[in-house]
């Protein structure tokens, strides 16, 4: 008889909920205390826990939403940027399921033409010319490239673009992942190979989530955990998609600089050359890097 809590209870009658069944929802105060003891009270009247995404796919069940849209409120909750929850909207409310959609109709029109001048050559069935018919495929394919393409966009708004800093040791990769991100996340020595294991953190330029690593320093190390480090980072370089190669302005390139401007070159990255070291004076010429 004890009260725990003073909540509203909202009931849903089906459709017009969510998953499409009858809902019943509790708003409680906020608070781990209080509602941890409403949830033991509805386990204990037989209710349970709800496993991960089952209202989404009770709702995919019951025909509330179909499968590009529950991918968008799987996206919408994950969202680590305006542009992404942006996206994710547009996937909620069918944009993607319409698309598709279209491209099925231009189809299923193409074809149903193609079958009836084979099936029915006899009957007076007005026949799409070949220039038609053949317009109409192209459009559909178009619409697929245009979807294809917008793929990659969704990717990189869902888990990032993977953003690998890369230099010799002391260029001062760890000091610009500290100023990308405002705070001291990385340790800042004068002691060449201070970092040695990846230090990774993600940021948000323009909408676009960018997972940084800041990497070991590129040599010829001799400290075993500093190789593992540095075969790390040659492990990273492989996939990533933007790499912030850095070099000290304030010396002339060493062999360790030309190795890796030479590897550059056989990547297909995006690349961004940095100039470290500006408060001294430069030595570096754009044409080092030709």
């Amino acid at each position: 008889g004890t009260v725990i809590d003073e909540c509203i209870l909202l009931y849903m009658r089906a459709p017009h909920s969510y998953t499409g069944e009858d809902t019943a929802e509790l708003q409680c105060h906020g608070g781990a205390v209080v509602l941890r003891e409403v949830l033991l009270r509805t386990w204990e009247a037989g209710a349970r826990p709800a496993e991960a995404g089952e209202f989404t796919k009770r709702a995919f069940l019951h025909g509330r939403l179909d499968l590009a849209r529950a991918e968008g409120v799987m996206e919408l909750i994950a969202a680590k940027s305006t542009r992404a929850a942006h996206a994710a909207r547009e996937r909620l409310a069918g944009a993607f399921s319409h698309a598709v959609m279209d491209i099925r109709t231009q189809i299923l029109g193409a074809v149903a033409h193609i079958e009836a001048g084979i099936d029915f050559p006899e009957d007076d069935i007005p026949a799409a010319s070949a220039e038609h018919l053949a317009a109409e495929i192209d459009a559909a394919s178009a619409a697929v490239r245009r979807l294809l393409a917008g793929a990659d966009t969704g990717r990189i708004l869902r888990d990032g673009v993977k953003t690998v800093i890369v230099g010799r040791p002391n260029v001062g990769k760890s000091s610009l992942l500290n100023a990308l991100l405002g705070m001291e996340r990385a340790i800042v020595t004068d002691v060449p190979g201070t970092t040695r294991d990846i230090i990774e953190e993600e940021i948000s330029v323009a909408g676009i989530p960018l997972r940084l690593l800041d990497t070991a320093g590129l040599r010829a190390a001799e400290d075993a955990v500093e190789q593992i480090g540095v075969a790390r980072t040659e492990q990273h370089l492989t996939d990533a998609e933007l790499i912030l190669a850095v070099f000290d302005s304030s010396a002339a390139l060493t062999d360790e600089d030309r190795e890796l401007i030479a590897r550059l070159r056989t990547m297909n990255a995006h690349i961004i050359i940095l100039c470290n070291k500006e408060d001294c004076a430069s030595v570096l010429r754009v044409t080092d890097f030709d």
